[in-house]
């Protein structure tokens, strides 16, 4: 028997469902959904057949970019038709097929779609950047306090800079100068930070102010710049902490769990690093016990298929 909730409740589950998400991830997960419109209008496939979506369409859907997107691009459009039936509370049907079928479209994708793995931020870096910086002036307090925490922390810094963040990390043997404990606590009574404020907010003459991605980069970058360092984005902190804590023989699912990687995501990114010339013979070393490690997590879910196959038959 179904349970039917008052108006008030009803609206505030709709609210919710529709919040669970960033306003910049929305607005992506709108132009999937116009896109899988789009498809489902040139193949002439009937709306009340699109939603909720069989897998067979998802399949046929994923393979309409086989040749021109990436597969990250058509996860992403997926991930957004996911979406969208969990928030109309229709029934998700992608599963092994839909799975096998992603596969083939990554051995597919052309070498254009795929772009280079971004080089990481490393500690000596974090440490120059925080040498020039001036912790005594406002912002500088908040540039270093945010890049040690992105760092180390293993944040994603587009979210790091809009919502506070917690500390997963005991770090108090670091030293004062890369030690986010410190550097933040810095930031905060610099910057007179208060509770209900954003967390990397700093002072100007004209009153707080938030500390933007791409100000926070800029900054970085122009001092990073002079050193010889290429131009680094947003992701190289969150992936340079990755890398800095397994080169100091973090174990590896230790480090995954507490930069909230999903598997296959950290396991892609360190099978690419065999591209970067030279590595150390320890990065080798972490390269090839992530890959033995990929290669069995891949065996072990193809079993697993095998296996519920079987029991379907």
């Amino acid at each position: 028997m179904p349970i039917t909730l008052s108006k008030p409740f009803s609206s505030k589950l709709k609210l919710a469902l529709k919040n669970r998400v960033s306003n910049a991830m929305s607005r992506n997960y709108s132009s999937s959904i116009s896109t899988f419109t789009r498809f489902y209008n040139k193949e002439s496939i009937p709306h009340h057949l699109c939603f909720p979506t069989s897998e067979f369409i998802l399949c046929a859907f994923a393979t309409s970019g086989t040749g021109t997107l990436s597969v990250s691009t058509i996860r992403n459009q997926l991930a957004a038709l996911h979406n969208y039936h969990i928030i109309h509370g229709l029934e998700w049907n992608g599963s092994h097929h839909l799975s096998y079928v992603l596969s083939g479209v990554d051995r597919l994708s052309p070498p254009s779609a795929r772009q280079p793995p971004q080089l990481p931020v490393n500690a000596k870096m974090l440490a120059e950047l925080t040498s020039a910086l001036d912790l005594h002036n406002q912002f500088d307090a908040a540039i270093a306090a945010c890049a040690s925490v992105a760092f180390w922390g293993q944040a994603q810094l587009g979210k790091l800079l809009k919502t506070s963040a917690q500390s997963l990390l005991d770090l108090s043997t670091l030293k004062a100068s890369s030690n986010p404990h410190s550097l933040l606590c810095n930031h905060l009574l610099i910057n007179n930070v208060q509770y209900a404020h954003n967390l990397f907010i700093y002072k100007t003459h004209f009153g707080q102010r938030n500390l933007t991605k791409s100000r926070f980069l800029d900054w970085c970058n122009q001092i990073w710049t002079p050193l010889g360092y290429p131009r680094f984005t947003g992701h190289s902190f969150r992936i340079g902490g990755t890398t800095e804590l397994l080169l100091a023989g973090v174990p590896p699912d230790v480090v995954k769990a507490m930069g909230r990687w999903s598997l296959d995501a950290f396991l892609r990114y360190w099978r690419s690093l065999n591209n970067f010339a030279p590595l150390s013979s320890i990065k080798k070393q972490i390269i090839s016990l992530l890959s033995s490690t990929y290669s069995f997590a891949h065996e072990r879910q193809a079993q697993e298929h095998c296996c519920v196959e079987r029991r379907e038959k």
